[in-house]
């Protein structure tokens, strides 16, 4: 008997284990498709024109969303003055709103100067860690003080970061200030949703750049035809003249030019074929 309920017993510890086990992997499942469905969403999102802040504003709502209650910063690169443009922030509102009044304003538009050191660590980097926090992420440009009040009123955990860089060029960063023990969640989603963006990026300044050059080309071609117009016109009185000049000799010394004379010199340019 007491083997029978021993064996009874380790059978249903065994099947709370199988089902516990098959619904694990159910909501892995089921986690894998959402992700896959929002990755999907997202690519063909950005297949569609926009304009870059909506691009920056779409890439910061797609990647808090997969980030618990992180807040999500998506900084853009200026080449000519070397320096990390704030151009979205997303996350908790609770959040948002302290970090606005400590900082006194919307901090978009925010810009700091990238020493080389970090930036070539950007630039060669992936998905990793930032040790000095919100301090480290503006480069050490907004005041630790001010950086640990943000930290600790927000609930603010790990920093992490991730730059947008393709073929070495690296076009800017996106942060996750993760909430107080949560930790970064979904690493592999970041990273997908980071590279999508970036290429959407890409194509979108390879596009603006093909506008540029063509409205360039359009305005030249107008001076163009406006300069070839003002050569035209300033050439008529002159050519008035000559044809006039010409005229006069045909009918004063008609008869004291021979043939070949008469057509080197009396036949106004305007007239020969």
């Amino acid at each position: 008997m007491t083997e029978r309920l021993q064996a009874v017993t380790v059978s249903k510890h065994e099947l709370q284990q199988e089902v516990k086990e098959r619904k694990k992997a159910e909501q892995a499942i089921a986690g894998h498709l959402r992700n896959l469905e929002l990755l999907s969403a997202s690519a063909t999102h950005f297949l569609e024109p926009m304009p870059l802040d909506e691009l920056f504003r779409y890439a910061a709502h797609r990647l808090q969303a997969v980030c618990g209650r992180a807040v999500v910063s998506v900084h853009e690169y200026d080449g000519a003055t070397n320096q990390t443009i704030l151009r979205a922030i997303v996350g908790p509102d609770d959040k948002l709103q302290k970090a606005a009044a400590i900082l006194g304003g919307d901090p978009v538009g925010l810009a700091f100067t990238v020493a080389d050191g970090p930036r070539w660590r950007m630039i060669r980097g992936s998905l990793a860690h930032v040790e000095g926090g919100l301090h480290e992420l503006t480069f050490h440009q907004l005041p630790l003080p001010l950086c640990r009040r943000i930290e600790h009123e927000l609930g603010l955990g790990d920093t992490y970061a991730i730059p947008f860089v393709l073929d070495d060029n690296f076009m800017g960063t996106v942060a996750m200030l993760t909430d107080r023990g949560e930790g970064l969640l979904n690493r592999s989603m970041v990273e997908a949703l980071v590279n999508q963006t970036g290429l959407a990026l890409k194509r979108l300044r390879a596009d603006e750049t093909v506008a540029q050059r063509t409205t360039e080309l359009e305005i030249a071609n107008k001076e163009l035809e406006a300069f070839a117009y003002s050569v035209s016109h300033d050439l008529r009185a002159p050519q008035r003249r000559v044809d006039g000049f010409i005229n006069i000799v045909q009918e004063e010394y008609a008869d004291r030019l021979d043939d070949r004379c008469y057509r080197r010199n009396c036949v106004p340019s305007s007239r020969q074929g």
